[in-house]
């Protein structure tokens, strides 16, 4: 999961990821995490959906309206955590995708870029450094976040240095033929 998600956040293109798995595996905190370590995004301001300005095919009606005036601004924001109600229906979310076959039967999952399986630590300590983990985020959450920016710091240069180096890389046959062998088989 930290792998994908990392993947993600150098190279949007990618389409996503679907994390799903055990309850209480971290994948909801996991995401919160991610989002605090990307860079603010732009925005036009007062937009209540965040409309990108390089978007201008996906504005919505009162960015259009505002553009024909001639006053529209944009702002920097932080990528937002959506969270959903307890009682959203899957069509509310992904439309046409049929979850319960994506999951079970790994069909449709061509949605997303990446897909991953979250699964709960079958080791006792790992799974007692999670508890002791969230549990000192609970009593302390601003002590938990200063003892973990430096390392925070250093995660989200590497993705800054990563989009960066994103263009110049070049895929190798070889690598592409692995990636098509563990995709489609031999």
């Amino acid at each position: 999961m930290k792998l994908a998600r990392l993947i993600a956040a150098v190279d949007p293109t990618v389409g996503g990821v679907l994390v799903f798995g055990d309850r209480g595996t971290g994948k909801s905190t996991a995401v919160r995490a991610l989002a605090s370590l990307l860079p603010f995004m732009q925005t036009i301001a007062n937009c209540r959906p965040g409309c990108d300005p390089a978007e201008e095919r996906a504005w919505c009606e009162d960015c259009r309206a505002r553009a024909e005036t001639g006053k529209l601004k944009t702002a920097t924001s932080p990528v937002p955590v959506v969270d959903l109600p307890l009682g959203v229906i899957e069509d509310h979310v992904i439309s046409a995708l049929d979850m319960e076959r994506a999951l079970t039967k790994s069909e449709m999952l061509d949605r997303f870029g990446l897909s991953v399986e979250v699964r709960t630590p079958g080791d006792l300590p790992t799974r007692t450094d999670v508890v002791r983990r969230r549990d000192a985020f609970e009593r302390d959450p601003s002590g938990f976040l200063e003892k973990w920016a430096k390392e925070d710091a250093q995660t989200r240069r590497r993705i800054f240095a990563a989009r960066d180096l994103l263009p110049t890389v070049e895929m190798p046959d070889s690598v592409l033929g692995r990636a098509v062998v563990e995709l489609f088989g031999a």
